[in-house]
């Protein structure tokens, strides 16, 4: 016969099915606990590694950059050894690009250390990386860019990077018979806009203000508050060291020197040294008494051009000095083919030097590549209907200036980055004839285009 529970007896058996509820619900918390804490760890953990990648990846991608900047100042860059004749791509590939980057001294980022390696027989960026450093890496990145040169090509007929006056009656036609400034054609000045009546056959823009008076022949957009355009940088120095020692050019380059040794005067020396001037001396005061060579002769700091011979033909690259071209070489099918570039010293606003004036009718066409004239500080054009002739790129680091009534195929570009010797505004003023089809490409500010990103 079975006993009747007391109340006493319930209750305990109660409490025991609570203990063991509670033990359970003990066991499944910290279950629970624990799946959330592995879950977490693996969340950390990802989030962690993810975080990694990318510092390691930024890393990589930062030492491609640096060179890829190099390669726009010098085309020549590396800093490895050339990469071997059959190696395309694939292991063999991956294994020199690891030999060169362990016997690299890598370079110290924010976040972990990394190196970037350039061979000088293609056209190719390795980029690696190590996170926290080289020594002690807990992720190793290897990414490859490879890149295309391309040379400026100039997108307008006159590109001035600031306030810009048009005056006059000028013709400025073809496909690339544009006009833009980036600062004003405007009404904040008198002095500055378009006046008279020029013929444009593209647009004339400005990223500022702009103001018209006259009767201005405008065949496309007309307005101000435009986007602004990209100006490339003009800079003498670095045009010598890119073409100077090529082999296209250097037989026919002649740097123009002012020399401190009293017995020598002055020099016309070949680029074969490390920088303008260093060179071998071709002729001096010693040598040619006349103090005249092809043409050419130093007049206090200015290489004064007063004759008429159209074969001296070359790159003409006066160092810390200026060039004035008052003869008049050359005429139609018999232009004297050469490239003006004078580089000025010091920098914005006290440049000195570095200008070059053309106050003759001379008829003139690029010997380098496209560039006519390239000065460090102002081009001053001016000239005759029929009796001047330029062909290809005009361009100054401060003002362009052109007065009277040059004929021009070609284009200019006034950086106008300062005025130091206080020329004024970037100025077409007179009845200058100026024909642009936009096909120049000249070896200025190199565009880099990226064909190729992978992680090896």
């Amino acid at each position: 016969m079975r006993r009747a529970q007391t109340g006493s007896t319930r209750r305990a058996s109660q409490a025991g099915v609570g203990m063991v509820l509670m033990m359970g619900l003990g066991m499944l918390v910290i279950a629970m606990a624990f799946v959330a804490h592995r879950i977490f760890d693996g969340a950390v953990s990802s989030s962690t590694s993810h975080v990694t990648y990318e510092q390691a990846l930024h890393l990589a991608e930062t030492g491609i950059d640096q060179t890829l900047a190099r390669l726009q100042k010098n085309e020549a860059y590396s800093n490895a050894a050339a990469f071997p004749n059959g190696v395309v791509a694939g292991a063999d590939e991956k294994t020199w690009v690891k030999d060169q980057i362990a016997a690299a001294t890598p370079e110290k980022g924010p976040e972990g250390e990394y190196v970037a390696i350039k061979p000088p027989n293609r056209n190719v960026v390795y980029g690696a990386s190590w996170i926290p450093n080289k020594a002690t890496a807990k992720r190793t990145r290897i990414v490859k860019a490879e890149y295309l040169l391309s040379a400026y090509n100039p997108s307008h007929a006159f590109l001035a990077g600031g306030d810009l006056l048009v005056t006059g009656s000028p013709v400025i036609t073809g496909a690339g018979g544009n006009v833009h400034s980036n600062g004003e054609l405007g009404n904040n000045d008198p002095a500055l806009g378009i006046s008279g009546n020029p013929t444009i056959s593209g647009n004339a823009t400005t990223a500022g203000d702009l103001a018209v008076s006259g009767s201005p022949n405008v065949g496309g957009l007309l307005a101000g508050s435009q986007p602004a355009v990209d100006v490339p940088e003009i800079d003498p120095l670095d045009l010598w060291n890119r073409n100077a020692k090529l082999p296209a050019y250097s037989a026919n380059w002649y740097d123009l020197c002012k020399e401190a040794d009293p017995a020598l005067q002055w020099s016309v020396r070949s680029p074969d040294g490390a920088g303008p001037c260093q060179g071998t001396i071709l002729a001096s005061h010693q040598t040619h008494p006349s103090d005249e060579y092809r043409a050419f002769k130093l007049s206090g700091s200015t290489w004064d051009v007063s004759g008429n011979d159209p074969s001296y033909h070359g790159v003409y690259y006066a160092h810390e000095a200026s060039i004035k071209v008052a003869g008049n070489p050359g005429t139609h099918g018999n232009e004297w083919r050469t490239t003006l570039i004078a580089s000025g010293k010091g920098t914005c606003a006290a440049i000195v030097e570095g200008d070059v004036t053309v106050t003759g009718n001379p008829h003139m066409t690029a010997y380098l590549d496209g560039v006519l004239i390239f000065a460090g500080r102002d081009a001053q054009i001016s000239g005759n209907p029929n009796q001047t002739f330029y062909t290809g790129l005009v361009a100054a680091h401060e003002q362009v200036i052109i007065n009277g009534n040059p004929d021009m195929s070609g284009a200019f570009i006034a950086e106008d980055i300062c005025d130091s010797n206080g020329t004024g505004i970037v100025k077409i003023n007179g009845n200058a004839n100026i024909t642009y089809d936009g096909s120049l490409e000249v070896p200025i500010g190199t565009v880099i285009r990226t064909t190729l990103w992978l992680e090896l």
